[in-house]
């Protein structure tokens, strides 16, 4: 990946996290490291800091 792909995919992040789309980082932790595992799971989905703020 290149200077320019990081630049976007950032921009692409901080855009959803704008708008309120977020995921819990032990949730992004648990699903990271569980790749390459016989278990590996799905990507956590995204919530709202809204809803997150209720869990």
């Amino acid at each position: 990946m290149d200077r320019l792909e990081q630049r976007q995919q950032t921009l692409d992040a901080l855009g959803s996290v704008t708008k309120g789309k977020v995921i819990a980082d032990e949730k992004v932790h648990i699903w990271l490291n569980s790749w390459g595992k016989d278990n590996e799971l799905e990507a956590p989905e995204f919530k709202t800091s809204i809803d997150m703020l209720k869990d």
